[in-house]
């Protein structure tokens, strides 16, 4: 079973590898592995804010975000643009629960992404060199 700290090297490597092909906005870690109440089949929750996603329809994005996840556990990941997240941080208790409990892994700081109230997740951090799980990202 992989613990916390596994879950957050292998979401900040996925993350990484998001970023070579999108600019990746902010990228939380919710669900069960940011609340710390997960067991041994509990799969990984994500959102991945970018403005990259416009171009794409959400079905694409899904796509796309499950196309690029390596590894066995399994992954549910959602894509929204600024815009679109900064609207569900209003209305959508998930992205609420997110925005509160959410464990942020990246975000590009802007005078936008201040003005358009991305919240206030907790962060994990800048990534150390031997973050690296050899057979797990």
């Amino acid at each position: 079973m992989a613990k916390e700290a596994d879950i957050k090297r292998i979401t900040r490597r996925y993350v990484q590898r998001l970023g070579r092909n999108i600019t990746v906005n902010k990228a939380i870690l919710t669900g069960s592995w940011a609340r710390g109440s997960y067991l041994g089949d509990s799969d990984v929750d994500l959102i991945i804010v970018s403005d990259d996603f416009s171009a794409m329809p959400v079905s694409e994005r899904l796509s796309y975000l499950q196309k690029e996840w390596t590894n066995k556990i399994p992954l549910e990941a959602f894509g929204y643009t600024v815009e679109e997240f900064r609207k569900l941080g209003r209305r959508s208790t998930y992205v609420k629960d997110a925005i509160r409990n959410g464990i942020v892994l990246v975000e590009t700081v802007s005078e936008h992404s201040k003005r358009s109230g991305f919240g206030t997740a907790r962060g994990i951090g800048p990534l150390a060199k031997d973050d690296e799980m050899k057979g797990h990202d």
